[in-house]
């Protein structure tokens, strides 16, 4: 079985090259069904309807408040009334990228005593994210997000 480390993995919201700034990402999706087996059925019969999914992403913040800073970037995000782009590349730039158009849900902050400053984004995915995507060009020597 072979393993990958996650230091490769990249993420991206919109423009902003998040994956320095990225800790944990989660995706999922749902299909819901409409259940249609009668009395005469022998096996289970099923319709697919609606097709929804998720996207999370946890990291340290970066107060910096310039303009197209980290925290300015996912702000406007949230004030934006169309959809997001959303690429994650969990094995990195030679692997597959997971593409989803998201509205960011909730974005929060959060600060303790002996903790860095630190913000959740939560996207609700239209449709299911494709994890079919290919990175067609290589940036593995992009050092920089």
């Amino acid at each position: 079985m072979s393993f990958r480390s996650s230091k490769q993995a990249r993420v991206y919201v919109g423009i902003l090259g998040a994956s320095a700034y990225t800790r944990s990402a989660a995706a999922s999706s749902q299909t819901s069904t409409l259940d249609t087996t009668t009395l005469v059925d022998t096996a289970k019969a099923f319709i697919p309807l609606d097709e929804t999914g998720t996207f999370s992403l946890a990291g340290p913040l970066d107060v910096d408040a310039t303009s197209n800073g980290q925290s300015n970037a996912l702000t406007d995000l949230k004030a934006l009334d169309t959809a997001t782009p959303i690429t994650y590349m969990p094995l990195g730039v030679d692997g597959a990228a997971w593409l989803a158009e998201a509205y960011e849900t909730d974005i929060t902050t959060q600060a303790s005593r002996t903790s860095t400053v630190d913000w959740s984004l939560t996207a609700q995915i239209n449709g299911v994210p494709d994890v079919n995507g290919v990175v067609l060009v290589n940036n593995a020597a992009v050092t920089v997000d």
